[in-house]
């Protein structure tokens, strides 16, 4: 391994003294060579969940690191070689155990603003990116992962200077159509951020609340749809008890039209935040008078997916049950 590692570590170098002799718009693929080539070397084993578990000792991955992919992803105008700046996101995403955590948060900032890319392929990777560095764990005395690397207050800046361009890219359908992983990264951002999130999270409710509207008309993407609700129940969890008429006001109309169409893949994440909402609400709305008798009908309890939505819906009547009597 050690021989085969020293001959393509000297590749490496000559791509790069080739990067070094070139134009930046042709050093691109020279450069874009040797992070392929830099990931092959490094990597001996890996999980979904963790990244990269086992690296080749041969290789430097934080020189590597701090001389190419660092300053590629800082690079101006965003614009340009979003081939390499995609192979730098993807190099970040696949070595987030082994890159130290004042590294990361140094580069962290360019690698959000670049969900603001015009390609689909670099705003899918930054989104991608940052969600799996926000769940990434050290170990504790026992050696099990359970520490969270990186704090809420440390990542909040950049986390929700991304929200707005996610959301505006959904919403005006650029790139990959209803892209479950931008709007994974908006829910595991306010699941992350939980009360530093609130202000952002309660803004956010109301663009939320129309890509929901405007999902209900078609739901294909089961995947993205989860997400959605996902997000919404994050920022729910967090802002319904200090703000919840706020809450209702952004939300309650949505879930009026899901049921009003019936939308059976939504019923039953509406019914678990509705239960979360009326648990919070200083006054009963119409909305719940109006749906109570419905939540009896066995069309509904038919659904298996519905039960658990509904049980958990009907104990915040049962816990709310003086207020419908007035």
């Amino acid at each position: 391994e050690a021989k085969v590692t020293e001959i393509l570590i000297g590749y490496v170098k000559a791509l790069m003294e080739q990067a070094g002799k070139v134009p930046a718009d042709k050093a691109e693929r020279f450069k874009d060579a040797c992070i392929y080539l830099c990931i092959a070397m490094a990597v001996r084993g890996e999980t979904a969940r963790e990244g990269v578990t086992v690296i080749n000792q041969n290789v430097n991955v934080l020189d590597f690191f701090s001389s190419l992919v660092a300053p590629a992803l800082g690079a101006e105008p965003l614009s340009q070689h979003s081939v390499l700046r995609a192979s730098c996101l993807k190099f970040i995403t696949v070595f987030r155990t082994q890159l130290p955590r004042e590294q990361v948060g140094a580069i962290l900032p360019a690698v959000c603003r670049h969900i603001a890319s015009e390609s689909a392929v670099v705003h899918t990777y930054s989104a991608i990116c940052v969600e799996k560095l926000i769940s990434v764990r050290d170990r504790n005395g026992n050696g099990a992962r359970s520490m969270l690397r990186y704090d809420p207050p440390s990542m909040k800046a950049s986390l929700l200077q991304m929200v707005q361009p996610i959301l505006q890219i959904i919403a005006e359908n650029k790139g990959i159509p209803m892209n479950e992983y931008l709007m994974r990264t908006v829910a595991r951002s306010f699941s992350f951020l939980k009360e530093h999130g609130a202000e952002t999270g309660l803004q956010t409710l109301g663009p939320l609340s129309a890509i929901l509207v405007a999902m209900s008309a078609n739901p294909s993407n089961p995947v993205f749809n989860h997400n959605l609700f996902e997000a919404i129940a994050s920022i729910v969890k967090v802002c319904v008890p200090t703000q919840p008429d706020a809450v209702e006001a952004a939300l309650l109309p949505a879930f009026g039209q899901v049921l009003e169409r019936n939308v059976a893949d939504f019923l039953p994440y509406t019914f678990q935040i509705l239960g979360l909402l009326l648990d919070a609400t200083p006054s009963v709305k119409p909305l719940y008078q109006e749906l109570f008798a419905r939540l009896l009908t066995l069309e509904l309890w038919r659904a298996q997916a519905n039960v658990p939505g509904l049980i958990r819906l009907l104990r915040a009547y049962f816990c709310k049950h003086q207020a419908f009597a007035e």
